[in-house]
């Protein structure tokens, strides 16, 4: 699982074309909330997606398949079927079938949706 703002040379051209466009608005700070809106939009509509907090700075862009849990408080790859512990450390994850039985007790049902038990 990696960021695809951090690692940009691994954005599929679809991707890219997005990103190269909103990219240098941050840049040069004329990014406004209307503007990250446009741009999640743009990239939700192609199957990506990408987290902002309220300093506007969008981050943790990759593919729709990874998705936050809320109830556990970790992301999880509905393609691979890994768990990770945030988009920070991305090279330690954790197959499902590996998980502690706390964690799968704390899944919300919504959250045992998405992971399908």
């Amino acid at each position: 699982m990696e960021c695809l703002f951090e690692n940009y040379e691994n954005q599929p051209k679809e991707l890219n074309k997005i990103t190269s466009k909103y990219i240098p608005l941050y840049n040069r700070c004329l990014a406004s909330y209307k503007i990250t809106q446009r741009f999640l939009n743009e990239v939700e509509k192609i199957g990506y997606t990408f987290e902002y907090g309220l300093d506007n700075d969008p981050f943790y862009l990759r593919s729709k398949n990874i998705v936050f849990l809320e109830s556990v408080g970790t992301y999880f790859d509905k393609k691979t079927k890994e768990t990770f512990a945030d988009f920070t450390d991305l090279e330690n994850s954790i197959n499902i079938e590996n998980v502690c039985s706390e964690w799968i007790e704390k899944l919300s049902k919504k959250d045992k949706k998405i992971v399908k038990l």
